[in-house]
């Protein structure tokens, strides 16, 4: 099988306390990534091209979350920009190239320890899927589309997460976690997540997917498929 990549993201960590909202104790994870903006701080997240309008309550938690000062965010979002007219980030919050990533990284985040550099990839059964499900949505804006039009194979990895099922609505995801789905995994398929909440077994991961396209789960509005998540290594980058 092969895997298809979809993009790279820098993710901080929401703790096991603030998990509870979308998860009962019993199976609540110690720690969390994902690339669902809701439930994570992706980093840039989509308020950070210039032509975004954020509100200022959004920007100022961003502000103090990364300790800038308000010029050196007004130059994180002109980097953003920059890195768009490159090619190399791609609406709203992924990045299309690791140096970037990397790069950003070095810049504004590394003294913040929560923070994973992950890429999520898609089987090449459900690539097809995507692509005329992503086109008829967007007509191609998003970075994950563009990124997946190069049907570039997923890169080596530190070490894999395992799937998730993630519902791709228009560039963004929602996790299968803001539906409650990992109580119906468990209770209806007897699938078990792992200490990433994702799933280790692909086959299992096709049947949560399947589950959660069904009417009656009630899952979101959007095309749910069986990511899989990787960690990559955040080496530092030097200044130019």
């Amino acid at each position: 099988m092969q895997f298809f990549l979809g993009g790279y993201y820098l993710v901080q960590a929401t703790p096991r306390s603030e998990l509870i909202e979308w998860w009962p104790p019993p199976l609540v994870p110690r720690i969390f990534w994902t690339v669902d903006e809701y439930i994570c701080n992706l980093f840039p997240g989509s308020w950070g091209p210039t032509w975004v309008r954020p509100s200022p309550g959004e920007l100022e938690e961003v502000r103090q979350n990364l300790s800038l000062t308000e010029k050196e965010l007004v130059v994180l979002r002109e980097w953003v920009d920059s890195q768009m007219d490159r090619g190399v980030f791609g609406w709203p919050n992924v990045f299309l190239d690791p140096e970037a990533a990397r790069e950003f990284h070095h810049r504004y985040l590394s003294a913040l320890t929560d923070v994973k550099f992950l890429s999520i990839s898609l089987p090449d059964t459900y690539v097809e899927e995507f692509l005329r499900r992503a086109a008829g949505s967007n007509q191609g804006r998003d970075g994950v589309y563009q990124m997946m039009m190069k049907q570039a194979n997923a890169p080596e990895c530190l070490r894999t997460h395992g799937f998730e099922v993630l519902g791709y609505d228009m560039g963004s995801f929602h996790s299968f976690v803001v539906n409650y789905l990992q109580v119906e995994y468990r209770d209806k398929l007897s699938i078990s997540l792992n200490a990433f909440g994702k799933i280790d077994d692909y086959t299992q991961a096709t049947r949560a997917v399947d589950h959660t396209r069904l009417d009656t789960t009630g899952a979101e509005p959007a095309l749910w498929q069986p990511w899989r998540v990787d960690e990559h290594e955040l080496r530092p980058v030097p200044h130019n």
